[in-house]
């Protein structure tokens, strides 16, 4: 029998027996489940693996030598060790890891900045060359005020195109404080030239969180405060830049070695959070095709002991066990088929549904990611299993004389 007379036949016996539509509907539910722990799960690993590849806020290890009590020489001592380590891409004090300032001050404009290593890439970053003084890289989607993305309402309409700023100048505006005095004396303009755009999507950044060198940084900090008094001094800790996150504990075991402390990073991942998220949705997706399987098994064992009488009839009529397994396969396949082609549209619908209603979440890095290599492969072993359950079940059937089988009622 010819494959498009399987398929015609299967047709026609789904078309003949309603009961086929339980079958649609548990498949097409079962396609639901595992879609969306897919989805949920590959997502938030995306968007933690694109922190991990990305981020150097989160691939920083600080060092305090504050509780040691040593001379400056110490300390540059100390620092020149630090620097030899192997994948230490940049030490940063912490007075210049962050700085920043005003826009507009009447419009409370305001922009966040942070000192970019050279060895470091950002997401989407239109420039990738080394940042010399006074150029800074931009956010894609540029909003300069600030907010906080549980509570605060975002503006679409204050949403800047980034990349039209590109080889601009940004003026801000940072205050002088005279420590002794306790006061702003005077303010202080930097003119930063616009080099290029990044995504903060990615990391979960703030839409007003840009990069610029670290002798820029350090420039805007220095120049705020003047007559700088204990209440102003910080402690002597450094951050070490990391070249890739997967040498983050390379790099804490040999500062172990050479006697200091690790005292944490900018930013962290909780890995016991990250395991226990991500293994909940790999065991729903399993429970969920293991469940699909089952009922398949059952409910094609259940038709297929249903029509035995036929199944006998078309053997005497020449049929093979292979056209049988064919036809029996081709209706599970059918109704899979329509059950991911509906699943498709769903998808799409609740996709975009989600980043319409939850710009927020989307903008702290969860953006929807389905894993449609895996799901391919996922569902051509189910079609094999369907092909592997059908055979069993109809040769386990027709052990029976098939006499036996035309007469039983």
């Amino acid at each position: 029998m010819k494959i498009i007379d399987c398929f015609k036949t299967s047709i026609i016996e789904i078309k003949r027996n309603f009961k086929y539509l339980f079958m649609f509907f548990i498949s097409f539910f079962c396609l639901v489940i595992l879609i969306i722990s897919l989805t949920i799960s590959f997502t938030y690993k995306n968007r933690i693996n694109t922190n991990k590849k990305y981020n150097p806020l989160l691939n920083m290890v600080s060092v305090d030598f504050d509780f040691e009590n040593i001379k400056e020489e110490d300390i540059l001592d100390k620092i020149n060790k630090l620097k030899k380590i192997n994948h230490v891409t940049s030490i940063i004090h912490q007075k210049y890891y962050n700085s920043g300032g005003t826009i507009d001050e009447d419009k409370h404009e305001i922009i966040s900045l942070q000192p970019l290593s050279s060895e470091w890439k950002l997401p989407s970053s239109t420039y990738n060359k080394p940042l010399k003084e006074d150029e800074i890289i931009i956010p894609k989607k540029f909003y300069k005020k600030q907010y906080n993305w549980l509570e605060d309402d975002i503006d679409e309409k204050d949403i800047i195109d980034g990349d039209t700023l590109v080889n601009k100048t940004i003026s801000i505006y940072v205050d002088v404080i005279d420590c002794e005095k306790g006061e702003i004396i005077d303010i202080k303009k930097y003119d930063l030239k616009v080099v290029g755009t990044y995504d903060p999507t990615p990391l979960g950044l703030m839409m007003y969180h840009g990069f610029t060198s670290l002798e820029t940084t350090k420039k805007i900090h220095e120049a705020s405060l003047i007559n700088i008094t204990s209440i102003y001094e910080s402690n002597e800790k450094y951050y070490l830049q990391v070249d890739n996150y997967k040498n983050l504990n390379y790099v804490r075991n040999e500062i172990k070695k050479l006697g200091y402390t690790d005292t944490g990073s900018l930013m962290f991942i909780m890995p016991e959070y990250e395991k226990t998220y991500a293994t909940t949705m790999y065991i729903i997706s399993t429970v969920t095709i293991i469940f699909c399987i089952i009922i398949k098994y059952l409910f094609n064992k259940k038709m297929i002991f249903e029509n035995k009488k036929l199944i006998a009839l078309n053997i005497v009529n020449g049929y093979r066990i292979k056209d049988l397994v064919c036809i029996e396969t081709f209706k599970n396949y059918i109704i899979d088929f329509i059950s991911l082609i509906i699943n498709i549209f769903v998808v799409i619908f609740a996709i975009n549904l989600y980043n319409k209603n939850m710009p927020k979440i989307v903008m702290a890095g969860y953006v929807p990611k389905f894993p449609i290599i895996l799901f391919l492969i996922l569902f051509i072993v189910l079609y094999l299993i369907e092909y592997i359950i059908n055979k069993i079940i109809i040769k386990k059937l027709l052990k029976n004389n098939l006499s036996n089988l035309l007469n039983e009622e």
